[in-house]
């Protein structure tokens, strides 16, 4: 139904070094060429960058990235809006958007009116929007205000009309734009519905989208676009997978980076002013923290962590007396202080460790956490034998812990199995 063939889309942006693109600096350029000769500098934007794909009959496609990656460029050219550069876009039977709602509504006219003037624009005959018109008005469920002019609704009656209009043109490709959920609880149920109804139908539907579990669930194919790339394209899971992988990574440099870029807070060696010195930082400072890192798997500083895998907290310390033993604390909490996990080194069985005066290190690993939280608070604390805080560090650092293949909500991270029996049907599956 849809068939995109390497497909560039560049623009033409004119930079003017001393002033603004106007008309008037366009007919003074023309009159004194030479004056504007050095000042006037041509770049070629590609936003789109060799796209191929197809979509087939009753297959859906979600297109995911970030913001600029080139996913409205993408649709403006599925929907005929924009023609590419380079490259084919075949469209096979009428398409339908659902990227403004709205676009084309004459305030000063009637709802009714606004359904021939949009229906129109999408294609649809006088006669058919004739045929049409009162299943568009049922659907929208705004029957008593149908002729009142548009500037008179509310923003969700403005939603549900554009909405209804837009779904009963009966299309063979439907085009979404992060177009889920129209207007309130019921109707964005019913909205839903609608969409599913379409899928049985075997329409194509191509849905730009930052929800992944949505693309994960609802479509057949994912297509990652990445800088107008296409980096990843087949099984809505592993594209996702990859993306989160990718998201991950450039969260964990700009936190690293703004984590080097700030101080650690240093307490006051005065025993007696520590707790006022720093409060985030307390304790006798006979024992004192030189240094924290976070660790991946691999041993990479990292402040983004994938949920059920290792990571480690690596301490350097000074001792500035010996001691016969100290213990080692962690903690991770919540940002309104639910403990996610608190334990010191005793707690495992760890006998107290002797330092001498010097340096000393330790590394605490995680072999497992089934979190799937973000802005994780991380704690830690040198303590005596008796538990009394030698230093104390709250809110070392803030980390992600991301998964990748999380079910449900909440903060937990587990594998659930599920054995259904059903007279003679059978089913198991494990997530």
């Amino acid at each position: 139904m849809l068939v995109v063939n390497d497909v560039r889309k560049s623009f033409d942006r004119k930079l003017i070094s001393g002033g603004y693109t106007t008309f008037k600096t366009q007919i003074v350029q023309a009159l004194r060429p030479s004056k504007y000769k050095e000042a006037i500098a041509r770049k070629r934007l590609e936003v789109l960058k060799g796209i191929s794909f197809d979509v087939k009959r009753g297959e859906t496609l979600g297109v995911i990235g970030r913001n600029g990656a080139g996913k409205s460029t993408l649709l403006k050219l599925l929907t005929g809006i924009y023609k590419p550069t380079t490259g084919t876009v075949e469209r096979r039977g009428r398409v339908s958007a659902l990227l403004e709602l709205g676009a084309g509504f004459h305030p000063e006219f009637s709802g009714r009116e606004n359904i021939y003037m949009n229906g129109m624009l999408l294609g649809l005959s006088r006669k058919e929007l004739k045929k049409r018109e009162e299943e568009i008005i049922a659907f929208s469920e705004i029957e008593e205000f149908i002729d009142a002019p548009v500037r008179t609704y509310s923003s969700g009656m403005y939603m549900r009309l554009a909405f209804s209009i837009a779904v009963n043109v009966d299309p063979d490709i439907l085009i979404i734009d992060e177009i889920l959920a129209v207007g309130d609880e019921h109707f964005a149920h019913k909205s839903r519905e609608k969409l599913d109804e379409f899928k049985r139908k075997n329409v194509a539907i191509v849905l730009v989208t930052h929800s992944l579990p949505t693309v994960e669930t609802w479509c057949t194919k994912a297509l990652w676009l990445d800088e107008g790339v296409a980096a990843a394209y087949g099984d809505p899971s592993t594209v996702c997978n990859r993306y989160r992988a990718k998201v991950s990574e450039r969260e964990n440099q700009a936190r690293l980076s703004a984590a080097e870029a700030t101080p650690a807070p240093v307490p006051d060696t005065t025993p007696a002013q520590a707790s006022t010195a720093e409060p985030n930082r307390w304790g006798d400072q006979r024992v004192t923290i030189r240094s924290i890192r976070v660790l991946d798997a691999h041993g990479k500083p990292s402040l983004v962590l994938p949920s059920q895998a290792s990571f480690s907290i690596e301490v350097q310390f000074d001792a500035k007396e010996a001691l016969p033993g100290i213990h080692f604390a962690v903690g991770l909490w919540s940002s309104d202080n639910h403990c996610y996990f608190g334990a010191n080194s005793q707690m495992f069985n760890v006998a107290p460790v002797p330092v001498n005066a010097g340096p000393g290190r330790v590394v605490c690993t995680f072999k497992e956490i089934a979190l799937n939280a973000r802005n994780v608070r991380l704690d830690f604390a040198i303590e005596t034998m008796v538990g009394a805080p030698l230093d104390h560090w709250r809110d070392v650092a803030r980390l992600d812990f991301v998964s990748e293949r999380a079910r449900g909500v909440g903060s937990s991270d587990v594998r659930v199995q599920w054995d259904i029996d059903v007279g003679a049907a059978t089913s198991r599956a494990t997530a």
